[in-house]
């Protein structure tokens, strides 16, 4: 990676388009290289962009939930994984962000949906227990009753699926304890996790 570029990245987040003017910034301020440069220097660099701009998602998420979850309940998932495990901390077990104050307006606008399909969201995806909502005290805040009145209301994954982002290459344990994309799991969700942490090896 061009000198330049590499300084323009550290510590920041940028989008595909801005990498892309940010390299050929660099290529145009290296007197070495020619425009002509710009086109294999991108396809070189693409990995380096997805490195730095990826947020890893649990398999389980695709290979268990995807078919029950409705449009809503993604998107809701997918923005608490981006805020959640798509930024790193050194100082969790799995190295990511593990909980995250989200707003409701950030989700808004986040998702394009509105805020009473985002309450039917969460509240969908707290009782498949796919996701954790707490106050910012800890409490658990498992209904929308719990949660009506709360200024802050923190986001987070169950440690048992982060935890299949820590394990990568192990997710294959999984299969035996879900035999079926279809099943529902709300009911025993909860047993099979203790399963799954015992199987991993996990302890808090």
């Amino acid at each position: 990676m061009h000198s330049g570029l590499r300084g323009c990245l550290s510590g920041t987040y940028l989008s595909a388009g801005k990498y892309r003017q940010a390299l050929l910034i660099s290529i145009k301020n290296d007197k070495t290289k020619t425009p002509q440069d710009a086109v294999p220097a991108l396809q070189n660099n693409i990995l380096n962009f997805m490195q730095l701009s990826t947020t890893p998602v649990p398999n389980i998420i695709f290979d268990f939930y995807l078919s029950d979850l409705k449009v809503a309940d993604l998107k809701v998932l997918l923005i608490i994984i981006r805020q959640t495990l798509g930024w790193k901390d050194n100082y969790t077990k799995s190295k990511r962000k593990e909980r995250d104050w989200i707003s409701g307006s950030q989700l808004v606008l986040k998702t394009g949906c509105s805020q009473r399909a985002i309450n039917a969201a969460i509240q969908s995806l707290v009782q498949k227990k796919i996701i954790t909502v707490l106050s910012e005290a800890g409490d658990l805040l498992d209904t929308p009753e719990k949660r009506r009145g709360q200024q802050k209301l923190f986001y987070c994954l169950p440690s048992a699926i982060i935890s299949l982002v820590e394990n990568e290459g192990k997710e294959s344990v999984y299969h035996h304890i879900f035999p079926s994309a279809n099943a529902n799991f709300a009911g025993d969700f909860c047993k099979n996790l203790h399963e799954l942490t015992q199987k991993l090896h996990i302890t808090k």
